[in-house]
């Protein structure tokens, strides 16, 4: 593959008489009328910068000239990556996203002038504006509604189809290294709805930066921005015929060559896994699953997995929703953690979960041993989580990049040293119930990321002891209770005796 820049370029937009005179990464489309709508990160002193706001510009003549950019979506934080959607006869989106004061902070500790800006941020204000926004105007962008907030991010916008459906590809605001998204956005009502997910076919490639195109047939095509170092490995990426490194910087006229890596095979085993089947019917599978067991693939546990074994189970009657590496899975619980989870046998019925536990209705209870005494009997943690910085396998409580997790917590039984606790989830973030836990001081016992490890178990000793949910087609309300393992309940009466 070769890309080679031809022409000269030009700009099309600037504020030359300010030091704020930074713009980037623009999106462009053509209006009904006839005009070119630019949208762009604009007026900033960098490529990172607290007071970016996202603008857009207009020309009149074919792309000749252009109108001086203005701003559209201006929070106090970096609004950046502008992308722009048309869509209806004369509608128009414009999306935006921002990073966090504290980010932005610790980026330019050395600029005296951004900082004495940041410092004017105030918390209520972040906490209002913090990750992904839009704005819709209904009158060919003269006019912009209020500011809305989207779940993902996509530095190009939504696409609208040719039957008038508007989706959105991009990834997590709170952690790009999850995958990619795809959400349908309700025009009307600005609400968007979960339909699906792109796996990576590559565990090596980092998915970013998405956005949709249909093809005259009707198919979808999704360019996606694929982060791999390897890349630059034995030459594999070259310019004007020479390997380079990936700091490399670019001039015009530079070729540059590279060879993609080979795709992995996604194709799952079926395997004849034994599986606790708790409840079965054709929507749904609730399973009580064994410490030790891997929810899904992932690089180090490629089979043997409790997908394996639905595979085997179910055949093709599972939700294809998360793709193929997931098929049917609505929610995880990690390898050492026991207990309920539920899966989901078709779309439908995956979609109607996805919307419980995004409206907080899907009960979900644990049991668990913390290490120390606890300050209270009962309480909650309302701390956002976010993935580490420096140390991506961990989570940690963070005010950047993150998203608000509340556990509640109530104490069971006091052992000395340790604690019998049962806790209720009232979000579900990755490692949630053992990151806010540590972040108080009561490790759970054996968590060796977050804790210390423990003789005698391998892992945290952690139960999701119920799960209750609507059933997505009788509309009941079901209630599932799992008994506590061998593995706890010897460490119970091991701390009994003590």
């Amino acid at each position: 593959m070769k890309i080679e820049l031809i022409g000269k370029p030009e700009t099309v937009m600037s504020n030359p008489d300010s030091k704020h005179n930074y713009f980037g990464w623009p999106t462009a489309v053509t209006l009904p009328d006839g005009r070119i709508a630019v949208g762009a990160s604009g007026f900033r002193l960098e490529h990172i910068c607290p007071f970016g706001k996202a603008v857009i510009s207009y020309s009149y003549d074919g792309g000749k000239t252009y109108t001086r950019p203005a701003p559209v979506i201006d929070t106090p934080l970096d609004d950046r990556d502008t992308g722009i959607c048309v869509f209806g006869n004369n509608s128009l989106i414009v999306t935006s996203f921002n990073n966090s004061a504290d980010m932005q902070r610790h980026h330019n500790t050395k600029n005296r002038y951004v900082q004495n800006y940041i410092n004017t941020i105030a918390k209520e204000d972040e906490e209002k504006y913090l990750g992904a926004t839009f704005r819709i105007s209904r009158d060919g962008g003269i006019t912009f509604g209020e500011i809305h907030r989207s779940p993902i991010t996509s530095p190009h916008g939504p696409v609208e189809l040719r039957d008038g459906t508007v989706l959105w590809a991009g990834t997590r605001f709170e952690d790009i290294f999850a995958g990619i998204e795809v959400h349908r956005l309700d025009t009307e009502t600005c609400k968007t709805e979960l339909i699906g997910r792109i796996p990576c076919p590559n565990k090596n490639v980092v998915l970013n930066e998405p956005h949709l195109i249909e093809l005259p047939d009707g198919r979808l095509i999704c360019h996606i921005r694929g982060e791999n170092s390897e890349l630059f490995d034995g030459g594999k990426v070259s310019v004007n015929g020479k390997a380079v490194k990936k700091n490399y910087k670019c001039v015009s006229g530079d070729v540059i060559e590279f060879s993609p890596p080979e795709v992995e095979d996604t194709e799952l085993t079926p395997q004849d896994i034994p599986l606790d089947i708790v409840f079965e019917d054709g929507d749904v599978i609730v399973i009580n699953k064994p410490r030790g067991m891997v929810v899904h693939p992932a690089a180090g546990n490629e089979d043997g997995t409790m997908v394996n074994a639905l595979l085997y189970h179910c055949g093709d009657s599972l939700s294809g929703i998360n793709g193929v590496i997931r098929p049917g899975i609505v929610h995880r619980i990690d390898k050492n953690t026991s207990g309920l989870l539920i899966v989901a046998k078709n779309d439908k019925a995956h979609l109607h979960l996805a919307e419980q536990i995004k409206a907080h209705s899907f009960t979900r209870e644990y049991e668990a041993i913390v290490s120390g005494s606890l300050k209270q009997e009962s309480g909650t943690v309302d701390a956002p989580i976010g993935r580490h910085k420096t140390d991506r396998k961990k989570m940690c409580v963070t005010a950047e990049n993150s998203r608000n997790a509340v556990t509640h917590y109530s104490l069971i039984r006091q052992f000395g040293g340790y604690a019998h606790i049962k806790c209720r989830l009232e979000t579900g973030r990755t490692h949630q119930i053992r990151v806010h836990m540590a972040y108080i001081g009561n490790a759970v016992l054996g968590d060796d990321v977050y804790g210390k490890a423990y003789k005698g178990i391998e892992g945290q000793c952690l139960h999701a002891r119920k799960i209750g949910f609507i059933h997505p087609t009788t509309e009941e309300y079901l209630e599932f209770s799992s008994d506590l393992p061998d593995y706890f309940t010897a460490i119970l009466n091991k701390l009994e005796k003590q």
